[in-house]
């Protein structure tokens, strides 16, 4: 079974630690149990956006809730965003019903390094105050000073690190998957969730 999460999700990765961690949990939205639920108690399913969000939201909440646990225990975890990218192999391998999408995935294990955090917005450029502040060129441009400066530190980058590099690969991950984007959306369709 793992090999077969991990074949499905290899193309997407970066990073070693996910193939040698010992746990993997795949986190999912869960339509599924309520139109289940409906149907025994014989209450008409309704779509509504409202249930997807708050699925997402969930799961979401899920995924920390384990990443917090682990590191209470000394253990580290990565959660991994690019089992959404092989949706419809992980489905299939792990025989998820309609209703029923991976979402996350986290890895548990012992860690053997201790990263740095990556460097974050300011506080002052995602907090807002009675209404919501437009971010400035100026703004931008400090930030990418920042970031850059911080992913030099303590590694391999030297002055070679270009936040632009980093942007410029990830604008690649659409074009590359436009394919796969199709059978996304069927996947999707057919859990009860449109894009």
């Amino acid at each position: 079974m793992r090999r077969g999460i991990m074949e499905a999700i290899k193309p997407f990765l970066w990073s070693a630690s996910i193939e040698n961690a010992p746990a993997w949990i795949v986190v999912c939205i869960d339509l599924y149990r309520l139109r289940r639920l409906l149907e025994h108690e014989g209450v008409k399913y309704r779509p509504y956006s409202g249930y997807v969000i708050r699925s997402i939201v969930d799961a979401a909440l899920a995924t920390e809730n384990l990443a917090i646990a682990a590191e209470s225990f000394g253990l580290g975890s990565l959660i991994v965003g690019m089992v959404f990218e092989s949706m419809t192999a992980v489905s299939r391998l792990l025989g998820l019903p309609a209703g029923v999408t991976p979402l996350l995935m986290v890895c548990i294990g012992r860690p053997d390094e201790e990263p740095r955090q990556r460097p974050r917005w300011p506080l002052d450029m995602v907090r807002h105050v009675d209404r919501y502040e437009r971010v400035t060129n100026r703004d931008i441009a400090k930030y990418v000073r920042y970031f850059e400066s911080m992913m030099r530190v303590g590694r391999d980058h030297h002055n070679k690190y270009r936040y632009r590099d980093h942007l410029e690969r990830l604008m690649r991950v659409p074009l590359q998957n436009r394919s796969n984007e199709k059978r996304i959306r069927k996947l999707l369709r057919r859990n009860g969730i449109s894009l």
